[in-house]
C-alpha cells in the first residue's frame, strides 16, 4: 500500500523546519529510509543543489500528525532545567532580601570570559560566580548541558 511522506530539514540546531520541503510516495512502508535515500535524495539535489546533501531531514508520514515542539515550549523547558542547575549549586546560599537572577554572562566581572553567575536584579552586580570561565559562548552552554546531563 502506498503511503504519503513528508520530508522536512533539520537544521544544524536540530530543530525541524515548519513545512516540508518535499512529499513522495513510497510503495512500501517500513523502506520510505532506503526509498528516499535512493531516489528522492537525487530529487532534491537537482531541485536544491548539491549543498543540500549535507544537511539531515526528518521523515514523516503525511497521514499522521506533523507536530512538533514550538520554540517557545523548548526555551521554556530549558529554563526550567537550567534553574535546577543553579538550585543545585546554591542549596546553602542565603541572599536575604537580595532579588537575583541566573544569567550567563560576559562582562568585566568574568573577566571577559563567558560564565553562569548568580546577579542581583537591579544591578547585575555578581553575587556569585557558578560556572567555570569559558572562551566562547557555545563553551558556557556546552558546561551547563553537561550539568544538566547529571542531574
Amino acid at each position: 500500500m502506498n503511503q504519503n511522506w513528508n520530508v522536512y530539514k533539520i537544521f544544524n540546531n536540530g530543530r525541524r523546519a515548519r513545512a516540508p520541503v518535499y512529499n513522495f510516495n513510497c510503495p512500501v512502508e517500513n523502506m520510505c529510509d532506503g526509498y528516499f535515500e535512493d531516489n528522492i535524495k537525487e530529487i532534491l539535489v537537482e531541485k536544491f543543489g548539491s549543498k543540500i546533501k549535507e544537511n539531515k531531514f526528518s521523515i514523516l508520514r503525511a497521514d499522521l500528525p506533523q507536530t512538533r515542539q514550538t520554540e517557545e515550549t523548548l526555551e521554556e523547558s530549558n529554563k526550567k532545567l537550567r534553574s535546577k542547575v543553579f538550585a543545585k549549586n546554591l542549596k546553602n546560599s542565603d541572599w536575604g532580601d537580595k532579588r537575583i537572577e541566573c544569567v550567563l554572562l560576559f562582562s568585566g566581572a568574568t573577566e571577559w570570559k563567558w560564565q553562569w553567575c548568580v546577579v542581583h536584579a537591579g544591578t547585575t552586580n555578581v553575587l556569585k560566580h557558578v560556572s567555570p570561565k569559558a572562551d566562547s559562548y557555545e563553551g558556557a552552554h556546552a558546561w551547563m548541558n553537561d550539568q544538566i546531563k547529571q542531574l
